[in-house]
């Protein structure tokens, strides 16, 4: 049940198992053969024609830098279990049987998306499987802003990990950011992400206000990677 929704453990990051030395150094080596040629690019279909996660720009309208946001532990925190202050509830069909998801929203989330909206194009990106994530949007999204949802049919399985892969989204790479606790969401594109704690139930929490400025200075530079190129490190 809980497979529905992709989280990232309170006490860190989840392991990578046990594996073998060999089969370790192969996950390390295509890592870095992804991260070098910055992603697997924009997939093909069935004709062979490219075929982007995203819509022309051409056929969207103006052109703004493209700000993809994780969902779970970025901007909600979701749990099958009861939640007394849950913002709102809602109901999962799982095999047949209809399970209430409790949603709490992150401190600061509706004005930053509202910030974020007027000056990006907004897309949030999810692990988690549509039947729980579009629902969850639709109440989120209170200012309308949300352009584009993806979901975890749109991630690239890497070893089990599901990354997000921005090379495939169709948007130039020196034009998108992404928001995401999850750092192995981001493997592939190090330089374009801006990485953020994965949030619980903290109501001090002002991670989101905080980053309101950075990110409103980010969408006039020529390449953001040249500025978040190191960001990791000093988060």
């Amino acid at each position: 049940m809980q497979d529905v929704i992709t989280q990232v453990p309170q006490n860190g990051p989840i392991p990578m198992g046990m594996v073998s030395q060999d089969m370790e150094q192969e996950i390390v080596a295509e890592e870095q053969r992804l991260i070098q040629q910055g992603g697997n690019g924009i997939p093909l279909d069935s004709f062979g024609n490219p075929a982007p996660l995203l819509p022309s720009l051409a056929t969207h309208g103006v052109a703004r830098k493209c700000l993809v946001l994780d969902l779970d532990e970025t901007l909600v925190h979701s749990s099958f279990k009861m939640v007394p202050n849950a913002d709102f509830v809602v109901p999962v069909e799982i095999e047949g049987i209809i399970h209430n998801v409790y949603v709490i929203k992150r401190p600061g989330v509706d004005e930053f998306m509202r910030l974020m909206g007027q000056i990006y194009e907004i897309v949030v990106f999810t692990a988690s499987l549509n039947k729980y994530a579009d629902p969850v949007i639709d109440i989120l999204d209170i200012h309308h802003v949300v352009q584009h949802r993806l979901f975890r049919e749109s991630c690239y399985n890497h070893y089990g990990s599901y990354v997000k892969d921005l090379s495939q989204l169709g948007r130039p790479l020196n034009d998108t950011i992404i928001l995401d606790n999850s750092p192995a969401s981001y493997i592939f594109h190090p330089t374009n992400a801006v990485p953020v704690s994965s949030w619980f139930n903290d109501p001090h929490d002002t991670e989101l206000t905080d980053l309101c400025p950075f990110l409103e200075d980010l969408c006039h530079v020529d390449d953001v990677r040249a500025v978040l190129d190191g960001f990791i490190d000093m988060s």
